[in-house]
């Protein structure tokens, strides 16, 4: 298992970019990820540079989509922080976000790559989220691919406390419950 941090912000360079918490993590990102494949993943393991170029990307496309409004809780870029993990023999990227304002909200995503196959040409990455469910209780989710631009949020378990670690122990135990 290894684990490396880029750390906040990414980069010295880093703009400060704002969007809405929401609108990135269950509109956009998913799509940006399901659109580029083991790309994403590589463009975020790369560097702290890459990583936030990456993201800065994917904030503005946020802004161009759905713009920031008074009601909407902003996320800035410059409050994220990039882990890499290893699931089993697979590449797991988790993104930390900042504590959700709203009473719905995503504290993590992590982003799990297919395992290495020399038989399988698969390169969907799975997109898990840990959310807050109430003010006391986190839920693990993932995000399923339906059709060519719909998603299907589901209620994996009851989450742990929002750690990159314990975030990541979690995605295993879930993992390893799968036939």
């Amino acid at each position: 298992m290894y684990k490396q941090v880029f750390p906040h912000p990414l980069t010295p360079q880093t703009p400060d970019i704002t969007c809405g918490h929401n609108h990135f993590t269950h509109r956009v990102f998913p799509r940006l990820v399901r659109q580029n494949g083991l790309t994403a993943i590589e463009e975020l393991e790369e560097s702290a540079h890459s990583a936030s170029a990456f993201l800065a990307w994917a904030f503005s496309l946020t802004n161009e989509m759905l713009p920031l409004t008074d009601e909407t809780a902003p996320l800035n870029l410059r409050d994220i922080s990039v882990t890499l993990e290893r699931v089993n023999e697979s590449s797991l990227v988790i993104v930390t976000l900042t504590k959700p304002k709203e009473t719905i909200g995503t504290y993590l995503i992590g982003l799990l790559a297919p395992p290495p196959s020399p038989t399988s040409s698969d390169t969907a990455i799975r997109y898990f989220t840990l959310e807050r469910a109430t003010s006391r209780r986190t839920a693990l989710c993932e995000w399923v691919a339906e059709g060519e631009e719909n998603f299907m949020h589901r209620y994996l378990a009851t989450g742990p406390t929002p750690t990159e670690r314990l975030f990541a122990q979690a995605i295993t135990q879930f993992l390893e419950m799968q036939p």
